[in-house]
């Protein structure tokens, strides 16, 4: 089985079970992404007999992907790759390399299998980058055998305007066995609402919903939130203006980002979009109180005033109204979270989820 994903980070966060348990049903696998080799410290020297590690480097910016000298030797080049594997089926994962492997097999019969981790049109998304993004998926679902969807959404396009073979799972799973022990004790402490937001510093992940946050004196209470993900912060930390009541910290994205939950009151992630949010099913698993938009793949896991608190996406006055409820009433936000874990456990442990996988890639 080849599996391809732009980079490696996608298969090393999310892939490497499912790999595992593929490498114990005798299933030889070949990676292809940027960074692959990376990879090859995760697995035993058993495992490693299974795997071909194939390092390639997808262009990812505008200008590369316009540039046809790069476009048309990308196809080639993983034309090449795809040919040297005449009997292996392909399982792919996010847009750019799901795009190009399709187009570099576009002329040629292949089981291709693409689990998508949510389309870039949705709900929330602009109209004309909507309809874009659309059309780009409807000419390659020639090219794909069978969809596999994370959320309700991308489920229904496939099943309404696709009419391709769709199995909706819920995400890839998560570790719940681990999750479940690591021991809490979530309660105010020096009357301040401790936040935490986790999300990849981009407009899409809603930072600027931090930002006017951060800078309202509609806050009645001492909020302290810090902001942990990957990129450039400092574009959002210069819009920050002093608040009494408001202090906000961005950082880095940690690995040990679970371990650093305990230490708050409850996790917000305001994204515009998600494909299946896994913080938020990892922090149903702990049994913290959680705060996310209506958009796709939060409101998949969350049931408003239920499990958990939903708002309108971009309604900054909406998600004041819910901290500041949350300072008076926070015991009613922990009840919360039992049915949270209830759900959680019943819907999204790695083994049930990954067995539902490999029944649908490898039959």
């Amino acid at each position: 089985m080849i599996i391809v994903s732009t980079k490696e980070l996608t298969i090393r966060k999310f892939l490497i079970y499912l790999i595992r348990s593929l490498i114990k049903l005798n299933i030889d696998i070949v990676i292809i992404s940027k960074d692959s080799l990376k990879l090859e410290k995760l697995f035993s020297l058993e495992e490693k007999k299974y795997i071909n590690l194939i390092d390639f480097n997808f262009p990812i910016t505008i200008s590369q992907i316009v540039n046809p000298f790069i476009f048309f030797k990308t196809l080639y080049k993983l034309r090449l790759i795809i040919d040297n594997f005449p009997k292996h089926s392909i399982y792919i994962h996010t847009p750019i390399a799901a795009h190009l492997i399709r187009l570099s097999c576009f002329f040629i019969k292949r089981k291709i299998i693409y689990h998508v981790h949510g389309f870039r049109f949705h709900k929330l998304g602009n109209k004309l980058s909507n309809l874009f993004y659309f059309i780009i998926e409807y000419i390659l679902k020639f090219k794909v055998y069978k969809y596999i969807t994370i959320n309700k959404y991308d489920y229904d396009v496939v099943n309404n305007y696709f009419k391709i073979k769709n199995t909706l799972i819920p995400g890839v799973g998560i570790n719940i066995d681990y999750l479940k022990n690591i021991k809490t004790n979530f309660k105010i402490k020096d009357n301040k609402l401790k936040v935490l937001v986790v999300g990849a510093y981009k407009k899409e992940k809603g930072y600027h919903q931090i930002i006017s946050l951060a800078n309202s004196y509609k806050i009645n209470n001492k909020i302290l939130i810090d902001c942990y993900g990957y990129g450039n912060y400092e574009s959002f930390n210069n819009k920050i203006k002093f608040n009494r009541n408001v202090e906000i910290n961005f950082n880095n994205f940690a690995d040990n980002i679970l371990d650093k939950i305990i230490n708050y009151n409850c996790i917000l992630i305001p994204s515009k979009r998600e494909g299946l949010s896994v913080i938020i099913m990892e922090s149903m698993a702990i049994g913290i109180p959680i705060i996310t938009t209506n958009a796709r793949g939060c409101s998949d896991l969350i049931q408003n005033k239920i499990n958990g608190s939903l708002y309108k996406y971009n309604s900054v006055n909406d998600l004041i109204l819910i901290l500041n409820d949350m300072m008076k009433n926070y015991d009613f936000y922990l009840n919360m979270t039992k049915k949270a874990k209830i759900h959680c456990n019943e819907n999204y442990e790695i083994k049930k989820v990954t067995n539902r996988i490999i029944e649908n890639i490898i039959n």
